[in-house]
């Protein structure tokens, strides 16, 4: 008679088991770093596209409009035209973006928000998670709201924060601003005077040119603080003088030819 011997499956020791585990764990802590900086090329990839995208707007808007930039906030009310209102929104934070001068433009939210933006919108002013007010995440430089493009200066220095000259730039129009401030007390498309841009892209931002083109700057950065921002930057104004990118008087149309 023959005898049925049953074999039986060998399993992993013990020692094999951590060793296989080991060697996930480190695959694991390689690929987490890779997959997080493929997404926020992702992310900084499409935030240069929405900018982009609302700067072809803002041509658009000039060629209809006598080669003018459109408006900032508070260009409302009496002695404005309908056409130099706000270019973001009409009625505050609630009716942006969709009754700014542009939005027939544009007719996209997503056109409005960077996607690396958190969306907690219980943190008002938080620069630990960069937090969105949820409706929008860029500013226009509101020094040259109503600018006829013929007087936009191309360049424009930057200083740190000493005053000390860093370089020459393209002159920025539309830029991310810091979350600090966009959820914070200045919930409006203007950029000026303290506002900072972003350092939420590899530590800088990205922002609009005069000729549509998209350009990155690490603007010189003050945490938790309504400090420095545009005041860091200037240029020639038609009238030859020096000017810094304050927001005096922001609320006129076209200001930008008085200096």
């Amino acid at each position: 008679m023959m005898r049925c011997v049953v074999r039986r499956a060998r399993g992993f020791t013990v020692i094999e088991l951590m060793v296989t585990m080991t060697i996930i764990v480190v695959l694991m802590s390689m690929l987490i770093p890779a997959v997080g900086k493929v997404r926020g090329m992702s992310m900084a990839t499409q935030c240069q596209s929405n900018i982009h995208q609302l700067m072809t707007a803002f041509l658009a808007f000039s060629v209809d409009h006598d080669n003018c930039l459109p408006g900032c906030i508070n260009n409302d009310g009496p002695g404005y035209q309908t056409y130099q209102y706000d270019w973001l929104s009409q009625s505050g934070i609630a009716g942006a973006p969709q009754t700014g001068t542009i939005w027939p433009y544009i007719n996209t939210y997503q056109v409005y928000r960077c996607p690396a933006m958190d969306t907690d919108l219980g943190s008002s002013a938080d620069r630990t998670d960069f937090a969105s007010n949820g409706h929008f995440d860029y500013g226009f430089f509101a020094i040259f709201a109503g600018s006829n493009l013929a007087t936009v200066p191309k360049q424009s220095t930057l200083y740190d924060l000493s005053g000390k000259a860093i370089g020459r730039y393209p002159t920025p129009l539309i830029c991310q601003e810091d979350g600090y401030q966009i959820n914070g007390g200045n919930q409006e498309g203007d950029h000026c005077n303290v506002d900072q841009m972003t350092h939420i892209h590899n530590g800088g931002c990205f922002y609009a040119t005069l000729d549509g083109s998209i350009a990155f700057v690490v603007e010189p950065d003050v945490q938790n603080s309504y400090a420095n921002g545009c005041w860091q930057w200037s240029a020639t104004g038609p009238s030859s003088h020096n000017q810094v990118f304050l927001g005096t008087g922001y609320s006129s149309w076209d200001q930008w030819k008085n200096y």
